[in-house]
């Protein structure tokens, strides 16, 4: 148990300092941009019976004056195999009240719900200026010798066309 209290303790201080060098980088960012990223930590198992195991977080960051409303981040999920996806999200139209997620997962008709996961806050309904939101922590699971790669976007009422994130996710073991 303290191993793997120590391995979570090694993962969390390497996704903070991912995320504090995304900050760093990206100070020169205009006034009035919207920036949305990924951080990140690969556990990469080296048996070939055993799965890999990604933990994420997706920000996205409103640099500008002015609010924006219904936000709503889009996972692209591109694997040659089966994965396991898992966070802290309900899925809407759930009858389990019991569950207060930070996010509600959103199925989309004309998109898979293999391969995109669509979710919007629970807490709110807009980013406020200098502000940002997290879809923090969730887990992709991928069985050995398998590759995936994650696209982030970010929409919501002021930018209908999406933004890409800065960075993606990619395992190709």
């Amino acid at each position: 148990m303290e191993k793997l209290m120590a391995l979570m303790t090694e993962i969390e201080q390497k996704m903070n300092n991912t995320e504090r060098k995304i900050n760093e980088k990206f100070m020169h960012v205009q006034q009035g941009s919207t920036i949305c990223y990924f951080t990140h930590s690969i556990i990469i198992n080296q048996e070939p019976n055993n799965s890999h195991l990604i933990l994420a977080s997706f920000h996205v960051m409103n640099e500008t004056s002015f609010p924006f409303h219904e936000p709503i981040i889009l996972l692209h999920l591109d694997s040659d195999g089966d994965i396991d996806f898992s966070g802290k999200y309900t899925v809407e139209g759930s009858t389990n009240t019991r569950v207060k997620a930070p996010w509600v997962r959103v199925l989309l008709e004309d998109h898979d719900p293999q391969t995109h996961y669509c979710f919007k806050p629970t807490t709110t309904n807009l980013i406020a200026p200098k502000s940002g939101v997290s879809f923090q922590n969730f887990q992709i699971k991928l069985p050995f010798n398998q590759y995936v790669n994650v696209n982030g976007y970010y929409y919501c009422e002021e930018q209908k066309e999406g933004i890409a994130s800065l960075n993606t996710l990619q395992i190709n073991h």
